[in-house]
């Protein structure tokens, strides 16, 4: 072929394909009829898409391990009652949503507070500790950081991102002057202030 020496037999196939698919019939025969002067050949350049940059990778990073003590409670209703929160009476909901959840620890219980490198979903946080092999703390520890650090919530929220009820899961949020447990919802966005609490592998 010339100076066309490297096409391919393939390539005509294929262009000849995208030539009669313009007009709904056979490439070879809309080629002859472009020769005979019966059909015009348009070429225009195709405006690139713009690439669309990945989202940063997720990244959890450990801000403090903390020693949650031991503790005794009969039931959930009764690990609220030790967390002393301020918004006690107001937390009808999550006493019957999460009432048959175990709470109490025999012996002290490290957990791993991290945070995230930008805000995050619910899944995403689930995905990173299975892909990091760090199993999310429970209720029975976020109620032992109510009961035994009282002070941690204050500083920033931290999640209980495992035992979803209704579609939330708890939170302790806080600040110099009030502590609350309260429940956010799975589906909501979360904001990289928000901590997440993972068992420890460094245990007492």
């Amino acid at each position: 072929m010339g100076k066309y020496d490297d096409w391919k037999r393939g390539e005509t196939e294929a262009l000849l394909n995208m030539i009669g698919a313009t007009v709904g019939a056979p490439g070879d025969a809309i080629a002859r009829a472009i020769f005979r002067g019966e059909y015009r050949i348009t070429v225009e350049k195709v405006e690139q898409q713009p690439q669309v940059p990945d989202r940063p990778p997720f990244v959890g990073r450990v801000v403090k391990t903390i020693t949650v003590p031991a503790y005794q409670a009969k039931n959930f209703v009764d690990a609220v009652r030790l967390g002393n929160f301020d918004n006690a009476d107001l937390l009808g909901d999550i006493k019957h949503l999460w009432g048959k959840e175990p709470v109490g620890l025999d012996k002290p219980v490290n957990i791993d507070l991290v945070e995230f490198n930008r805000n995050w979903w619910h899944e995403e946080v689930v995905a990173w500790g299975v892909e990091n092999h760090k199993p999310l703390m429970e209720t029975r520890h976020t109620m032992g950081i109510s009961a035994g650090l009282p002070n941690e919530q204050r500083d920033r929220p931290i999640v209980q991102a495992s035992s979803a009820r209704d579609g939330d899961v708890l939170c302790l949020h806080g600040d110099s002057d009030w502590r609350r447990l309260y429940r956010g919802t799975v589906a909501s966005r979360w904001g990289r202030d928000f901590l997440v609490g993972f068992l420890s592998e460094s245990q007492p």
